[in-house]
Formats: structure tokens, sequence, C-alpha cells
């Protein structure tokens, strides 16, 4: 679901504005998750987990081919 939601806002909806502030809210929501429900993880399993998350996004955004605002 953390993956398919945003894709298919970004599809939906092609403007650039959409795509990165889909990212960024879904990003902090999977940070946020992950904090809450990873209890014997370190900062650093977190941190390193949002940012795999948040790589899979940004390409996703990146190879968009919709540049309207």
């Amino acid at each position: 679901v953390a993956l398919i939601a945003p894709m298919l806002i970004m599809t939906l909806h092609q403007a650039k504005l959409t795509s990165l502030l889909t990212t960024s809210l879904f990003v902090v929501a999977v940070a946020v998750a992950l904090a809450w429900w990873m209890e014997d993880a370190t900062n650093k399993d977190i941190v390193g987990a949002t940012a795999a998350y948040a790589a899979v996004l940004v390409v996703f955004v990146g190879t968009g081919t919709n540049t309207t605002w």
C-alpha cells in the first residue's frame, strides 16, 4: 500500500507539484510508521529504510514525463 498509493496518485494527477507533495508526505508518513512499529530497530535502521523508500519514490518522480506545475 505504501508504494501503490503514491504511485497511483502521481499517475492519475501528473503535475510536478502533486508528485513532489505526494512523495514528501508519504516519506514522512512511512518514517513515522517505521519509528512507531520498529521497536527493536536503531535510529540508523529507520533512517536507512526511510531512505530506501524515498529513493524508490524519487525515481518514480524523476521518470515522469509531464513537467507542468
